[in-house]
């Protein structure tokens, strides 16, 4: 009900220090929830990678990343696969990165796309 009432406004509260706090004690009090989780990636899909570079918001996403279902993180890392290479060359965009790269240790087909990442951009990324 209150994740309904607020979905419009996620970007937005997320974007302080307060609200960010907030938005990730509702992350971790709705763990296991594929409907809020849904309302939540369709509510910061449209600005994600400006989400991932903003200072307080991306403490928001780093907590989506971690907590959140493999399907749902799947979604994110569809939507900013283009920029991860930006991203990495962003002061808070890395940690979006670096959270996306840890959560997918273990899945072959995502390393090899961070490989392959690293790999052929090793030069911009030095």
């Amino acid at each position: 009900m209150l994740l309904n009432a607020m979905a419009s406004s996620i970007q937005r509260i997320s974007q302080t220090k307060i609200g960010t706090h907030c938005l990730q004690m509702i992350i971790a009090l709705i763990q296991k929830s594929k409907k809020e989780e849904q309302i939540i990636i369709k509510n910061i899909s449209s600005n994600l990678k400006e989400l991932c570079e903003q200072q307080q918001s991306r403490f928001f996403i780093q907590k989506v990343i971690k907590c959140f279902s493999d399907v749902s993180v799947d979604k994110i890392y569809d939507i900013l696969k283009e920029d991860l290479l930006e991203l990495s060359q962003h002061k808070q965009g890395v940690t979006i990165v670096k959270q996306l790269m840890k959560r997918f240790q273990n899945n072959e087909e995502k390393r090899k796309d961070f490989l392959y990442l690293i790999s052929f951009n090793l030069e911009t990324l030095v």
